[in-house]
C-alpha cells in the first residue's frame, strides 16, 4: 500500500516534477524490470526520514538511469549524465538530474507520499 503513492510522487505528480518527458507508462515499464527499487519506494513512502533517504539513493539512481536510456550500464546519475552528454551527444534537457537534484526530488516525493496521502488513521493503528 505504501509503494504506489511513493511511485506516483517520485515519477511526477501535481506537486512533484516529472523526469523530462517520461510518463507513468515508461516509469512503470522500468519498475517492472528493476524491482530492487520497490523496498526503497516502500520505506520512503511510509516513514520518510532525512537519514533514511541517503541509504536508499543507490536503488533510486539505478531506477532513474534506465528512464533515460534502458541500455545504459551506468548505475549513478552523475556518471550517466557524463556518458549521455559526452558519448551520445544528448541535449541538456535529455539528461537525468544530478545526484543532488535527485536527492531533493526524492525528499519532495517522500513528503508528498507520506504526509499528504498517507491515511492518519492507519498510522495511528500501527503505533498503538
Amino acid at each position: 500500500m505504501c509503494v504506489l503513492p511513493m511511485f506516483h510522487a517520485f515519477t511526477g505528480c501535481d506537486t512533484v516534477s516529472c523526469f523530462g518527458d517520461m510518463g507513468k507508462k515508461t516509469a512503470w515499464g522500468t519498475w517492472t524490470t528493476n524491482g530492487d527499487v520497490t523496498p526503497a519506494f516502500c520505506a520512503l513512502g511510509s516513514m520518510p526520514d532525512p537519514c533514511t533517504i541517503d541509504e536508499w539513493m543507490q536503488p533510486l539512481e539505478r531506477f532513474t538511469v534506465p528512464l533515460y536510456d534502458r541500455m545504459s550500464t551506468e548505475e549513478g546519475v552523475n556518471q550517466a549524465r557524463k556518458q549521455f552528454f559526452s558519448k551520445k551527444g544528448r541535449a541538456i534537457d535529455g539528461l537525468p538530474p544530478k545526484q543532488a537534484a535527485l536527492i531533493q526530488h526524492t525528499k519532495r516525493a517522500a513528503y508528498q507520499a507520506d504526509h499528504c496521502w498517507d491515511d492518519p488513521c492507519s498510522r495511528a493503528s500501527v503505533t498503538k
